[in-house]
């Protein structure tokens, strides 16, 4: 008999499991160019009503987002850490850095909030969607994918401790 995988905690051989939630990941397509992203998961921002798909990219240097999103959830106030320029597969973009509230959505478990560093496009971009990338959000959470059997896709998140 085969076990209930919504009932099987991430383990680490020899302690408890560090994850505090999970929930599934999937394939999301942006609408403009055809780029296809293969890791899209559920987050929110200090923002009420703020959910979003972003795309999880560990290849990514930083995190970025569009402008118009940023504006929409009052993200870039203040002024910003530095000013960075960045090319992506979406083009070359000038960034404004900020700390932001990230929060991971939890199907199980619990939401994760990580104190993030993402840059935000200074000039409107419709294309650029969120991309959660390494520095300054992933190096500061642990991760696992798993991408599971008939496309039960689950993406495991926990604290750094």
């Amino acid at each position: 008999m085969t076990p209930d995988p919504a009932r099987v905690p991430l383990f680490v051989s020899g302690r408890e499991s560090w994850a505090v939630g999970r929930a599934r990941y999937r394939e999301f397509h942006l609408a403009g160019p055809s780029w296809k992203f293969p890791v899209a998961i559920r987050c929110s921002f200090e923002a009420p009503g703020s959910d979003s798909i972003a795309l999880l990219d560990t290849g990514a240097e930083f995190s970025i987002m569009g402008r118009e999103l940023a504006d929409v959830f009052e993200l870039a106030h203040g002024e910003p850490l530095e000013l960075r320029r960045m090319s992506t597969r979406l083009g070359s973009f000038d960034l404004e850095m900020h700390r932001v509230l990230i929060k991971l959505l939890a199907e199980e478990g619990e939401d994760l909030e990580v104190d993030a560093t993402i840059g935000i496009a200074k000039e409107p971009s419709s294309d650029l969607p969120v991309v959660l990338g390494y520095l300054g959000f992933l190096d500061r959470i642990r991760i696992a994918l798993d991408p599971g059997l008939s496309g039960d896709s689950r993406f495991y998140f926990g604290k750094v401790e």
